[in-house]
Formats: C-alpha cells, structure tokens, sequence
C-alpha cells in the first residue's frame, strides 16, 4: 500500500480509524506504544490496506471529482463508490436490492446491473495473480531480498509469490465450474505453501460469487464462472513440496501435559485453577472499574470438596471474575498452549482500562496449559460461566476425558442446562451471576488418598488480593503479617557470649566478644517504591552487638583478626535433635601476613534456638516462626517457587552496620517479598522453579531493602547493600535498552534518589554530580551487581564520562557533563557505559570497565552494530560475548583466546558482508590499558 509521508501523518485523525484499530489488536498495541509523531508504518500500510475500499470511494465525491460523473441523466458517483466499497466486504452484502440495483436505469434502452459490476470487480482483482504484477526490475530495485527486517521479509514473500507465478490458463469451452490451470514455478516451499493457500481462497470466492450471479439480470444470470483450480501445474524447483514441517500428535501432546512428566505433583492442578480464579477476579475489578469509575471488589475465591454416593472425590473452584464467551472458550481456553492474558486481544483490551490507574495489570497464567493439568487426575471436568458483560449469556460445558469432545450448551430456553455437580444436591447449571465454577471428579484409579486440599491450598496462597476460602473458612496468610512487630528487640545470648570466648580462647583471642552480647532483631516493612513496581512484604535485620573487632599483633608481620557473623534463620533440627527456630552464628578466625594474606584460618558454626530465646516475646515468636516457614518470594498472592542453598534458606541480603566507633556488625535481613504484576519472576511450564528472576525483580528487591534499612537506621557505611540472587539472571550484562526500561531507573524517586555512585569524596546521587566531579570504579568483580549496574546506568543517562586514571584497582573518571543523555543506537545494545573515552592512551580496554572509545575497533563497534544485530543477529551475539569476555579481563590476565575468537569472527563477517566496512583486528600489544594519565 502507498502513502506519502503527509498522508501518514494524518492517518490518526480519519474517522473510521478508531475501528480498525478496535477489529485490529496488534496494531492498537502499536499505537499505545507510539502515542504521538507518525503512525509506524506497519500499522500504517495495514490500515491503508485495509481501508482502501473507502478510501477510493472518497476520490468519487463531488468535491474530489474535476468534472461529475454522469450516465445520460444518472450521477453514476455514487453507485461506482458502492461498488469500490464492496470489494471490501463480504461477498453476501452484495444482495442488497438497495445498494445494488440490478436494473439501473439511465435511459429508456440503457440499464447497468450494478451487482454483476462488483462480482468482475471482485473476480478481476483476485485473478490478477501472476509475475505481471511484480515486475523484475522494481523488485531488485527495492531490495527486499537483501533486507532482514521482518516487514520487508513479508513483503520479499508476497513479490516472490507472485514474481513465480505465470497465471491462469482458460479452457476453450466453459460451462458453469469449469477448471483452471495454474502455471507457476515456486523456488521456496513457503512461497508455493502462500499460493496454494491463497489459490483456495480464490476457489472460495468463485463458490460465493457464482451464488450471487444466480441473483443478477438475466443476461447475466447463465453466465459460466470457473469453479475448482488445477494444481498439478506448479512445479516445484530444486525442491519436492508436501507436508514436511513439524506438526503436534494430539494425542501424545495431550499426555505430555496431563501425564506424569511435566509436574512434580499430580495436584497442580489446584494450583493452576487458583492462579486462573485470581486473575481473572483482579481482571474484573479493572474493568468495572473503568466502566463506572468506581472500585470494585470481585467476591472471594471459593474451594470446596465433597464424596459424591459412590465414594469418589469431587473438588470445586468458583470466582466471580469476568467469565468467558464463546469465543474466549472456544478460541483460548480450548486451545493448548494459547493463553487469553498473553493475546494482543487482552493486551489491547487492557489499554482502554489501564489508563490513570496508574499501574499495569499483569497476570500470573500466561502458558495456557492451566486447565489440561486437571486431567493429570480427574476423569470429568464440569464449568460453568458468565461473562461479566450485558450482552452475555450463560455457559455450561461438561468434559469428559481429555481425548473426547466436549457437551456446550447455552440459552435459549428450549435447552435445559445439566446441573452442576453439589456436595449435597446438584446445582442449577447456568450462572445468575457473572464468573466462573469449575467442577472435577479425582478418578478413583489415580486418587492416592493423599490429598489435603486444605495443605495444598495453604502451600500456594499467600497475600492474594482477593481473598480465598475453603469451607467457608479464609485461606492464606494473614494481611497483620506484614505489619510486623511493634519495634526493635534486643536480647541478651550470654550463653552464646560463652561458647564464642571458649572457642576464641583457644585460638589465643582473650575476649572476642563482650560478655553482654546480644541480639538485636529490627523490623523492616517495605516502602511503596513505584506504581509499576509493586514490592511489598515484610523483612526483618538481626545483628550481634558486642563483637569485638581490635586485632591482635602477632609479631612485626603477622596479625590475627576474627568475625562473628550471622549465616542465616533455619526451622531445622538442631543439634540435640529437637524442632525449632534456629539462627545460625559462625565464628571465623584469620592469621594475616604483613600483605593481608590468610594464613590458617579456622571457622566454627553455633546455633542459637530462637524458639527458646523469644519464649517471653510471644509477637516476634510467632511472626518469626511464620516467616521461617515461607517461601521468599510471590507474585500477586501466590508463592514462587524460589529455593537458595541450605545455609541461606532466607533471602540473602546483608548490610553493613556501625553500632559504635569502634564496633562493626553485620546483619543478617530476612523475610518474604510480595511481588505484584510486572514483577514477575520467569518460571518453567510446570512453574516448580524459577528460571530466572529477571531484572526489574532483582532492582526492586535491592532498592525496597535497601531504603527499608535506611527508614530502620540501619545504615549502610560500607557500600551497597549486597544481595546473591544474580546467579539466577540468564545474562549477567543486561543491555542498557533492558536497563532503561525499569521505572525505577526513570523517574526521580527510583534509584536516582539513592547515593549509589562512588566520588573521589565518597558516594552521592547522580543528581548530586557537577562537571569536574571524579566518579570511582572497581576493577575486580564486586558482589553488589545491581546497585552497580543502577548507578552505571544513571550515569549513561544523566553525564557524560571521561576516563583519566587506571590503575589494579580502581578506575576514575571525570564528569564532562551532566543533564539527560541521549544512548546511540550502539550503546543500548551494550551494558552502561561499555563505551568510554579514556584520556592519554590509545590502548583498546579499561580491565572490568569498558571500551576506549577512541580504539578504531571501537569505533566500528558503535558505527556497525545496529546493522549486525538487525540483518547478522547470530554474529552480533557471538561478537558481543566476546567483546564483553574481553573487556572482564583483568590486569595481567589478558587471554589471547579471546582476541583469537574475536579476529575470527572479523574474518567471517568480511565474508558474509562483502560491502561493509572493515573491522580492525585486534592484537595483545597494547591492548589492556593499565594507566591512564589526566
């Protein structure tokens, strides 16, 4: 479809763009997307595509015509814009004895059938198939072969379709359905898959055409039109074509999901129909919220089981949530592995009432295999549902089995719906009330008699919006947990005071710790951070206070220092055997040489039984019992699958805390993080563990901690807190366009408000910062990654960066200009700041930092990289990995393996890209630069 760059920008104001866009999910996510300047031009050349019915019909108006266009006495300017518009319609409109006449009279002896002129029209464009239409030099003048990007791929088929194809061929003699031949010579079986699926759609409209011919005058009534397309014409070249592509055996795909092989129990199936029931009760309440303005609050989710007479177990989930029609039953929630919440249908439907709610709506189901897990189990599924809309109906759908098809039944009222199954009588079997109520029978052959619903219930439901009961009675956590105690608890652990002084004395330390040593236990809600980061639950610090940290001199070269530090909370046995809350203490003693080299260290492990110590604490005895037996993390009210190592079985985090001049301690942070809607962790098929935490996890759980202990007064004097979660990132050099994307490395109260950039002077805020300021940097790898990665990409964003000094160990730089930034195309495909300019050198890398800006290797890198990852995106991986492989490497530790790969892949990338410009290739030589000079 053709446009001029003017019409393009003033495709949002036509009138009947508001329904493409409502018939055309894709292209109004498009648009939220880009809400101002020019429409994208794929939605651009859909809308044209799909309009140009109309828009002919508007050049047939008086006021675009130069001279009207008359028929004797007729104004034929309206007729012939029927006819425009009809060619985009369904065939059937052309019945209308009103919009086209069959006998148009213009004179006495002239008379036009305006329906047979919209059928030639319709058959004169669908026939146009063949290479005429595609001409050669156009389509090499274009370019679309050479081009990776996916609209031009689409475009590169279309023109191949047809460049292949020579066309119909008619017989001599035709009678009503005769047969065409089609000549075509395909070279790709995807290109002669597009023509023979689109010569059925011909067949289609010969079929619906000819019924309308029947309906015209009769000189046109006998008119033969063709009927099926012979095929045996195209000749496949250099390949042989047929059905040879990957395709799903229903019945073994059935059993992949329902088996034994894809859950860790037979019982996720409640779990699936839980998280089912609460987002669509958290869907409902947005919606009736945009429709009326005011809030809504969806009823509980309710769960009952019951024996029917035979003895077999029958288990229920109901919700009112927004329920299903039709169509989402027949095209989502029957369909295996097509999820509604992740269609551009939902996700464009969320537009229309996420607006000034200010946050998003992101649902915990996305894989669509939820409700096959029931069959893992049961042997008949009963539903019931309304969709929560006026012109709904009721729904009542019986399965028997997963391999059988299905009883549907809905009004009229001539159909008696079949109850739904009940405890104690069956129910009426079509919903007053908008929701959903699934029913399962246990198959007596696969029940266990293990299953406590109550359990299972009590082991995925946490914090949920809406509340969730069984029996009637609620299920959960309870919302006073997260409050937490009233305040801090200092508890005196003389006995431990004891143990570690015994242990320390034997080690030839007088005293390690004071004998009034305690414990101190703080409470840490977490603050709101952002609308679209929704972390909340309830963390609690403990620290020892009395640990004493005075080295002891042990000759002119050596010294002897110690630590006592916190391991973690366990509800483990401990060491007599008995059950309980216990905080595991380790005492670590060092011998340093004059270079602070370890020699002989010795460790010992103690557990302090938290049961005992809190027996006159009663409220932090029972929410701590609570916490030691949660999960770390949920999302939207059910827990995650999140498991650590034995001896961190709680959230890992630490800070660093200064209780006196001369003490220091560390505190141990533990407790449950709520996530909600976009903070959601990446979790397998059978969602038994977390694949990955994700980025926008990762940066609210540092940054929610983190201000929890600021609010707390536990200060943090030593460097960012330090969290050992990143392990479970898939890429531990997220790009900078993934970074960017964070709300709380946007806006003003994310990390931007937090002193997380190391100066010469000490930290500050990256709005603190002024041209002439020196910013500091690690060389070695450090264990506080994300506030790192936070504080760089701040600074790529807010400054610009000059690098003066290297040296083993840090890296300084100097602010050359603060105020936004804008990234190249080239820098958002790398980590923050992976390209600086380093003064007084010419060397190619900063060990552990970046990129000298000024290398030619790196010129090319910024100059070439968006080309390779559009058109070349397996060679940009590669030379990525490698490039972020070189620059980690530390001083006198270059690796020529890497430089190695790296030429290699230069070599490569001349080959397959023979017109573009040369890379440089790298050499050891004056490669790492080790010292820069101001």
């Amino acid at each position: 479809m053709v446009f001029s760059e003017g019409e393009r920008a003033t495709l949002r104001d036509a009138s009947d763009f508001g329904a493409y866009l409502a018939g055309h999910p894709g292209a109004a996510l498009a648009v939220a997307r880009t809400p101002e300047g020019p429409l994208p031009v794929e939605v651009a050349e859909g809308y044209c595509r799909w309009a140009h019915p109309e828009r002919v019909a508007a050049h047939l108006t008086p006021e675009r015509l130069p001279v009207p266009l008359t028929w004797s006495v007729i104004d034929l300017a309206p007729y012939l814009a029927a006819v425009c518009r009809s060619h985009g319609h369904d065939a059937r409109t052309l019945y209308d004895d009103d919009a086209f006449p069959t006998e148009l009279l213009a004179d006495i002896d002239d008379v036009a059938d305006l329906r047979m002129c919209a059928v030639l029209l319709r058959l004169a464009d669908i026939l146009d198939f063949d290479r005429s239409r595609t001409p050669e030099t156009l389509y090499r003048y274009l370019g679309l072969a050479e081009s990776a990007a996916a609209r031009d791929q689409v475009s590169d088929r279309e023109w191949r379709k047809h460049y292949s194809c020579a066309g119909f061929r008619f017989p001599k003699d035709r009678t009503a359905g005769y047969t065409l031949a089609f000549v075509a010579g395909p070279d790709d079986p995807a290109v002669e898959r597009d023509i023979r699926e689109f010569l059925d759609v011909i067949e289609e409209e010969f079929r619906v055409c000819a019924k309308v011919v029947r309906t015209c005058a009769d000189h046109w009534r006998d008119l033969p039109l063709p009927g099926p397309i012979r095929r045996d014409q195209i000749r496949s070249q250099g390949y042989t074509y047929g059905p040879y592509r990957f395709t799903a055996s229903r019945t073994e795909v059935l059993e992949l999901f329902t088996g034994d092989n894809l859950y860790d129990t037979p019982y996720a199936f409640l779990r699936e129909l839980l998280q089912n029931a609460l987002d669509t009760s958290r869907d409902r309440a947005f919606a009736e919220e945009a429709r009326t303005g005011r809030p809504h609050t969806p009823g509980p989710v309710r769960v009952r089981d019951w024996r029917d007479r035979e003895g077999c177990l029958w288990i229920e989930v109901s919700d009112d949530g927004r329920g299903m029609d039709e169509h989402i039953l027949r095209d989502y929630f029957l369909q295996v592995g097509r999820s509604y919440y992740t269609s551009e249908e939902f996700q464009a439907e969320l537009l229309t009432y996420e607006h000034g709610r200010g946050r998003e709506f992101t649902p915990i189901s996305r894989f669509g295999i939820g409700i096959l897990s029931c069959f893992s189990v049961a042997d008949r599924v009963e539903l019931s549902t309304l969709r929560a809309s006026p012109d709904a109906h009721p729904i009542r759908l019986s399965m028997w089995g997963r391999d059988g098809f299905f009883a549907l039944q809905t009004p009229p009222a001539q159909y008696s719906a079949k109850p739904m199954p009940g405890p104690h009588d069956d129910l009426p079997g079509y919903r007053t009330t908008p929701g959903t109520t699934i029913t399962l029978r246990i198959d007596p052959r696969r029940e266990r008699g293990d299953l406590d619903v109550r359990a299972e219930l009590d082991s995925w439901i946490a914090f949920p919006e809406t509340p969730v009961e069984y029996a009637g009675d609620r299920v959960g956590l309870p919302a006073t947990l997260l409050s937490g105690p009233p305040g801090p608890l200092k508890v005196p652990v003389p006995d431990l005071a004891e143990q570690l002084n015994t242990f320390g004395k034997e080690l030839g330390i007088p005293q390690a710790v004071d004998p009034a040593l305690a414990l101190v236990f703080t409470p840490l809600p977490l603050p709101e951070l952002a609308p679209e980061a929704r972390c909340g639950g309830l963390l609690f610090a403990v620290h020892l206070t009395g640990v004493r940290t005075t080295p002891l001199g042990l000759g002119p070269n050596r010294h002897r220092t110690w630590d006592v530090r916190l391991r973690g909370l366990s509800d483990i046995l401990g060491p007599d055997g008995t059950e309980g809350i216990f905080l595991v203490v380790e005492f670590q003693k060092h011998d340093m040489s004059r270079t602070n080299q370890v020699i002989e260290p010795q460790t010992d492990t103690y557990r302090v039984d938290l049961s005992a110590l809190l027996y006159s604490h009663p409220e932090w005895r029972d929410v701590l019992s609570a916490i030691a037996d949660l999960p770390v993390l949920s999302h939207n009210g059910m827990f995650v699958p999140f498991s650590l190592p034995f001896d961190e079985q709680v959230f890992p985090s630490r800070a660093l805390l200064t209780a006196t001049a001369e003490e220091r301690a560390v505190a141990h942070v533990f407790g449950h993080f709520a996530l909600g809607d976009r903070l959601r962790p990446d979790v397998d098929v059978a969602r038994g563990r977390v694949r990955d935490l994700g980025w926008p996890v990762l940066s609210a759980i540092e940054l929610a901690t983190r201000r929890a202990l600021s609010v707390a007064g536990l200060t943090t004097n030593e460097g960012p807190i330090r969290t050992d979660t990143n392990e479970l990132r898939r890429s531990a050099d997220p790009a900078l366009t993934e970074l960017m994307a964070d709300p709380l490395l946007v806006g003003e109260h994310g990390w931007a408000a937090e002193q997380i950039v190391r100066t010469s002077s000490g930290t500050a805020r990256v709005d603190d910062l002024t041209v002439g300021d020196r910013v500091e940097f690690n060389v070695e790898p450090v264990s506080d990654f994300t506030a790192r990665r936070c504080a760089w990409t701040l600074l790529a964003t807010r400054t610009r960066l000059v690098v003066t000094d290297v040296n083993s160990a840090l890296v300084h730089a100097r602010v050359d200009a603060v105020g936004p930034q804008e990234p190249s195309a080239a820098e958002l495909l790398f980590p923050p700041l992976f390209f600086l300019t380093v003064e007084g050198s010419d060397g190619l890398v900063v060990p552990g930092v970046c990129l000298n800006r000024e290398h030619p290797y790196t010129r090319w890198l910024l100059r070439e990289s968006p080309a390779l990852a559009a058109d070349h995106s397996a060679f940009f991986a590669t030379l990525r990995r490698e490039t972020l492989n070189l620059v980690a490497m530390l001083p006198r530790r270059t690796d020529p393996e890497v430089v190695t790969r790296i030429n290699d892949l230069l070599d490569r990338l001349e080959v397959a890209r023979p017109q573009a410009d040369k890379a440089p290739r790298l050499r050891i030589e004056g490669l790492l630069i080790r010292k820069a000079t101001r």
